[in-house]
């Protein structure tokens, strides 16, 4: 029984002693330093990437891990009631800018000022026409001075005139009104409601395009072709610029004092390699906050506030983002 009980006891102890191996201790040991835990992350911001129309996927042109240019094509909804509607559109626009060049090709403006001309000739003809009549009426009383038929002849000639002054005015008020101001307006407000037409498909066709913002790495699928998306159902896609990390670490708040910028830090990842990377302090952030990054250490406190702090690699080390890692701040950190 005795034996049985020593080992319960020790089988015991085993277990509470499991879990996994702390690189660095929760509290400094060396003087000077400082001890937190933290995780890897993108020197620029991980973006979520949603759609802002709804709509069904139809390509993903990605893949996790894949590298690509800013601008690169990530995933496509279907867009063929789009595509419909900016070829409208643009026929539409096609349509009023050939009605509107139509009309406005009725109006030439040299036959207007040759018209104008004649109107302005024929005007003065029919003045002079009206003076002689006068004059040769004015003659009758003198005997012998002009005969009855000259008189009417000169009174002929001033009707005649006249109507043909008359012509002329009617046929470049023709001109003028022939193309009224009214239906070059409404060429012109087809025109311009076609153009909106076109902004308004081309920017719902750009919405179901979803593209590269910026050189960087796909992280992570959130969605598959033929699922629905939509702004309010959230992202599709994270992506980030990989090509610079960093440590985002938090410290306990009793060393948050010893915290500055510039100090030298060592960091070691938690996988099995424990590599040891050297970094410098960037930024130590002004406020306390609420521990969100946890060791599952059975001795680890949950309730204290910690500082905040990131630092920058001296190196580039391929990491995958979200490794937790062990840091090591202050005095040279060995």
């Amino acid at each position: 029984m005795k034996t049985t009980g020593y080992m319960l006891l020790i089988a015991l102890l085993l277990v509470s002693c499991g879990g996994r191996k702390e690189t660095f201790p929760s509290s400094p040991v060396d003087e000077g330093v400082v001890h937190g835990i933290g995780y890897i992350e993108p020197v620029g911001e991980v973006r979520r990437l949603a759609f802002q129309t709804e709509g069904t996927s139809t390509q993903c042109a990605v893949k996790v891990g894949e590298k690509v240019k800013r601008g690169t094509v990530l995933m496509r909804l279907d867009d063929q009631e789009e595509q419909a509607a900016l070829v409208s559109a643009e026929s539409a626009l096609h349509l009023a800018q050939a009605e509107l060049s139509q009309l406005k090709a009725w109006i030439n403006p040299e036959r207007l000022k040759a018209q104008a001309a004649l109107v302005c000739a024929a005007k003065a003809e029919a003045d002079f026409a009206e003076k002689e009549f006068k004059r040769q009426n004015t003659m009758l009383d003198t005997p012998g001075a002009i005969s009855q038929g000259d008189r009417e002849k000169a009174e002929m000639q001033m009707l005649s005139k006249r109507a043909m002054s008359r012509q002329a005015e009617a046929e470049l008020a023709h001109l003028r009104s022939f193309v009224r101001a009214e239906d070059i307006a409404v060429a012109m407000a087809r025109g311009k409601h076609a153009e909106t037409l076109i902004t308004a498909a081309k920017a719902r066709l750009s919405n179901a395009t979803l593209l590269a913002p910026c050189d960087g790495e796909v992280l992570e699928i959130l969605q598959r072709e033929g699922d629905m998306a939509s702004p309010s159902a959230g992202p599709v896609l994270i992506f980030a610029d990989v090509s610079k990390l960093r440590v985002r670490a938090e410290f306990d708040e009793t060393y948050a004092l010893r915290l500055k910028e510039g100090q030298a830090a060592t960091i070691i990842t938690h996988d099995e390699s424990h590599r040891s990377l050297k970094g410098r302090v960037v930024f130590v952030k002004s406020v306390m906050g609420k521990k969100t990054v946890f060791s599952h250490s059975s001795k680890e406190r949950k309730d204290l506030d910690i500082r905040e702090v990131l630092i920058d690699l001296d190196s580039s080390q391929p990491l995958p983002v979200g490794l937790e890692v062990d840091v090591k701040v202050g005095a040279g950190a060995p």
